[in-house]
């Protein structure tokens, strides 16, 4: 919902992340200097040591996006499965798709909440091309509980000067 409301103001690019989530400067850099042919989204097959993993993307063998899943808490994955942290690239040549589709979404859900990755799920479903982008070592957190909240600050004092 916030995304639409901003979709009158994106110009080029689309990045997307969550609000909520604190970032190590390499996540930054690696999203920065990577070409985007493709929405794609970033995720890791390692699990957090900082926060709760809840949200998991499956891929067929071409690394085309097949399932988005919430889950409680942060579940095993299997083959093909990574945890999704809210981050996401959209190249210029896909954003005005990709926000049709998004409010395509958002009007048939009758005021129901929808998040990013609603969104996301229903422009692979589309037909569009999504791809998942590891990033390794989850170097982020989410912060939406008080034990998440202290989670950050060991994060932050793990790697001084380089959290976003």
């Amino acid at each position: 919902t916030s995304m639409m409301a901003a979709s009158s103001e994106i110009v080029g690019d689309l990045i997307v992340q969550d609000g909520d989530y604190v970032y190590h400067q390499s996540v930054a850099n690696l999203v920065r200097t990577h070409a985007y042919d493709a929405l794609t989204v970033h995720a890791s097959q390692q699990t957090s040591t900082y926060c709760m993993q809840d949200v998991i993307a499956t891929v067929d063998a071409p690394g085309q996006l097949i399932a988005l899943r919430k889950t409680v808490g942060t579940q095993p994955i299997g083959e093909g499965e990574a945890y999704f942290n809210s981050l996401l690239v959209c190249p210029a040549k896909d954003v005005s798709r990709f926000l049709a589709v998004a409010q395509e979404m958002l009007a048939a859900s009758n005021g129901k909440t929808a998040h990013l990755e609603d969104a996301v799920f229903a422009y692979a479903r589309a037909g569009n091309r999504v791809a998942i982008r590891d990033l390794g070592e989850p170097l982020w957190v989410e912060v939406d509980l008080p034990e998440e909240l202290a989670a950050a600050g060991r994060f932050v004092a793990a790697y001084p000067g380089g959290v976003l």
